[in-house]
């Protein structure tokens, strides 16, 4: 520090108080080695000085950049991750921190697993489609796998009945927990799921209008729940140009995927700053 600076009554860099100012200088020139003799001698102004003045002040100029830096990368980091966890939540439950399905997505099947209704339409969740395509009148228990699904949800259930419909989402999740995964969620194993919910649309299905955006057992039939050809969901409502981006749980995955990639990229930034 400058001669001038130090002797200064306070220090704008250390503390712009008088008596702060004081305090500090004091405590640096107390601290002494075993021989009594100062371990921070006062230096007059030379050359040597200055010389090294310049080079720590260039240190201390890069490292404070740098310690920015590293805690602007902490705040986005949080703040990706947020938004994933949204994301992540929206597409399995249709909004912001859910934990279980909403009783206002469900009403009778044509408004709830076909058309395009704002509140209750095919793809306002993956919790929700999961209803239409695995509960349908005498064909529906076990239509999704060995005891999985169910023969409420026909045609003639209304939105009279919402409640009990959310209510056959709690067999579906109870099954699906039985066959959770361990790995973490990564941009390639979301987009790995999304290919493959694409390839099977309308696989299993052997005629009809639009048959490429259903998913379901095996004919081409509205969704209605009448029979096992008709348990289904219908996306041709929702999936606007054939895209199944427009379906909002898959745009959702698809936002927690690419922000997934940014959080994994900005992590990466992290641990090379702090090298």
């Amino acid at each position: 520090m400058k001669s001038k600076v130090y002797l200064n009554q306070t220090s704008a860099l250390v503390d712009e108080t008088e008596g702060g100012w004081k305090t500090k200088k004091e405590a640096i020139e107390s601290l002494k080695d075993a021989a009594g003799n100062r371990l921070y001698p006062f230096i007059p102004d030379s050359a040597t000085k200055q010389a090294a003045h310049g080079a720590l002040s260039k240190i201390f100029n890069e490292s404070t950049t740098l310690a920015n830096s590293i805690e602007q990368i902490k705040r986005e980091i949080i703040a990706t991750t947020k938004e994933v966890r949204e994301a992540l939540s929206t597409a399995a439950y249709g909004g912001n921190n859910l934990t279980d399905v909403p009783q206002a997505q469900f009403a009778g099947r044509s408004t709830t697993c076909s058309g395009n209704a704002a509140n209750t339409k095919p793809g306002i969740s993956i919790a929700h489609d999961m209803v239409c395509v695995c509960s349908g009148a005498t064909a529906g228990s076990g239509i999704c796998g060995n005891g999985i699904g169910s023969t409420t949800y026909d045609n003639t259930k209304t939105s009279s009945d919402a409640a009990e419909i959310k209510g056959l989402f709690v067999g579906l999740k109870e099954a699906c927990v039985k066959q959770r995964l361990t790995a973490k969620a990564t941009p390639a194993a979301v987009h790995a799921a999304l290919t493959a919910f694409e390839q099977t649309l309308g696989k299993a299905i052997n005629d009809g209008s639009g048959v490429q955006l259903k998913l379901g057992n095996n004919a081409a039939g509205d969704c209605t729940g009448s029979g096992s050809a008709t348990t289904c969901v219908n996306y041709g409502g929702v999936a606007t140009n054939g895209s199944i981006l427009n379906i909002n749980w898959v745009s959702q995955m698809e936002k927690a995927a690419n922000k997934l990639a940014e959080a994994t990229s900005k992590r990466a930034a992290l641990e090379a700053a702090r090298v």
